[in-house]
């Protein structure tokens, strides 16, 4: 019994509506480049064949870079630009069952489509922060 409490207190992800899309807050909503597609396309079949030695630059390699006009687009919506995001793909009604590494956080819910979500867009250096953070478990 307690061992169930304790995973759904600590199940803090975020909610999705009916139609895969965030459900808590506000949003900026980003087109994905085809090379963009491609690299998400692939990253999702072939995890085993990112690049990096251990499972902490596989990670890192999975991070989406986005063109200097997407970052300018969520800066117009969040007074932020980040370089990068983490790429949920929440096609299937998926969205994961933590924030523990939640930064520059979008969910990919259309082929061509990605939803940044505002409560946790930050900067280049404290995503960074977190990621490193989170990263650093796999060492």
């Amino acid at each position: 019994m307690l061992l169930c409490i304790s995973a759904c207190v600590l199940a803090d992800a975020p909610r999705l509506n009916k139609k895969n899309r965030y459900a808590d807050g506000k949003v900026t909503v980003i087109i994905l480049t085809s090379e963009q597609q491609k690299f998400l396309d692939r990253r999702n079949k072939h995890w085993t064949e990112l690049p990096g030695k251990d499972s902490r630059e596989k990670w890192y390699s999975t991070l989406l870079r986005l063109t200097p006009e997407q970052s300018q687009q969520i800066k117009r919506d969040t007074g932020i630009s980040p370089s990068k995001l983490q790429v949920r793909d929440t096609r299937d009604g998926e969205v994961g069952d933590c924030t523990c590494q939640a930064a520059n956080v979008s969910f990919r819910f259309d082929k061509d489509k990605v939803e940044v979500l505002h409560d946790f867009v930050y900067s280049d250096q404290k995503a960074q922060k977190i990621w490193d953070d989170f990263a650093n478990q796999f060492k």
